[in-house]
């Protein structure tokens, strides 16, 4: 995006950041001919010891505003996501279980949680083992 002074800015994730601001949310892009940005290139490159390292940019869509908010404790805004089954032994066999991957949205700490099946009770119980260990936001007092 062109920003007001004809610099050129990224538009991205923290867009709707209320914490950050407008310098932090939008960064300059600098232009890679220049003889300062392949200074800077280079410094960074070599202090990271990435000197053959290629670019990989991704795109990337623009972070929930739960996720932006500070938060008192880890896991009071989360996400929970089921995975492929992975072999556990059991026994002298292996058998199939099902990962359940609980997110937490402010600083990205991750939780995981193994399940039987994927059956609606199985998934319920793990959100309870989560909810017990973890707590629940509590709501506010809308009197």
């Amino acid at each position: 995006m062109i920003a007001k002074d004809d610099v050129l800015k990224v538009s991205g994730k923290t867009e709707l950041a209320v914490v950050l601001g407008a310098d932090a949310k939008r960064p300059i892009i600098l232009d890679s001919n220049h003889g300062f940005t392949q200074l800077l290139i280079s410094f960074y490159h070599c202090k990271g010891a990435k000197i053959g390292a290629a670019p990989n940019p991704t795109m990337m869509g623009i972070l929930p505003e739960d996720s932006l908010e500070v938060q008192e404790k880890p896991f009071e805004v989360s996400g929970v996501d089921f995975f492929d089954p992975i072999g556990v032994a059991n026994g002298r066999r292996t058998v199939r279980r099902y990962g359940v991957l609980f997110t937490c949205l402010s600083v990205r700490a991750v939780h995981l949680e193994i399940v039987k099946d994927l059956t609606t009770d199985a998934a319920i119980n793990a959100i309870r083992r989560f909810v017990a260990r973890f707590g629940t936001r509590e709501s506010p007092n809308l009197e």
